[in-house]
């Protein structure tokens, strides 16, 4: 009689994701995010191509799945990197001003100046983070969707929120819904000077030919008296 073999079956092991070596993740992961930030600047959520988007990035479809989830998720992280390197540095611009003044009133052109320098300096650079949102901004309405609005609202309220307030300490004469909306044509006028419409020059040739310095003034003194002029609702 035959003795019986025993057959020794291997299990399975369940499908690993594939590693990837942490510099060419980075790397990878990096250039996609360029490439996105890029195209979808231009073409926004609804128009823009996943497979555009990698062949800038020089990387395959599968990357932006494995790396970012989905394209919606992608367009969430790069809006939302691009209103943080807006909104972080006049953060702390604005605490190192307080600080400063310690009890003493804040001046209200250092306010002014820190709002409007990322959108009014370097104007000649058409990728820096103010001409990005400013781009961003234009598609926002557009062509609206839940994901940049909800960025958007939530990227700035503690921004708005701070200039805000500094702004009431500056000018308790003002009441704070009049002040508000001083604020918001501020803050549209300067979207409007990063976006590059060249609106200026069409009104008066040579308007755009103000260097970023020289503009910046004429845009302080501007919203300052905008900022200071006396209440409409008294």
């Amino acid at each position: 009689m035959k003795k019986s073999t025993a057959v020794s079956i291997k299990k399975a092991r369940p499908a690993e994701r594939p590693t990837v070596p942490e510099e060419a993740a980075s790397s990878t992961r990096e250039r996609i995010l360029a490439a996105a930030e890029a195209h979808f600047s231009e073409h926004g959520l609804a128009h823009a191509s996943v497979r555009a988007i990698t062949q800038l990035a020089d990387a395959n479809s599968a990357a932006v799945v494995y790396y970012f989830g989905s394209k919606e998720e992608l367009f969430e992280i790069v809006l939302n990197r691009c209103v943080a390197s807006l909104a972080a540095p006049r953060l702390q611009a604005l605490d190192a001003l307080e600080q400063r003044a310690g009890a003493k009133p804040v001046p209200l052109a250092d306010i002014v100046r820190i709002l409007a320098e990322p959108y009014v300096m370097n104007r000649a650079d058409a990728q820096r983070p103010a001409a990005l949102y400013a781009r961003f901004y234009g598609r926002m309405y557009a062509e609206p969707n839940d994901v940049q609005r909800r960025v958007v609202r939530t990227g700035f309220e503690e921004l708005q929120q701070r200039f805000l307030a500094a702004l009431a300490r500056r000018l308790p004469q003002v009441p704070i819904e009049e002040l508000t909306w001083r604020l918001v044509c501020i803050l549209t006028s300067l979207v409007h000077v990063a976006a590059g419409t060249g609106s200026a020059g069409r009104i008066t040739p040579g308007a755009e030919d103000l260097d970023d310095a020289a503009l910046m003034q004429v845009l302080v003194q501007s919203f300052s008296g905008l900022l200071s002029a006396p209440s409409a609702l008294k």
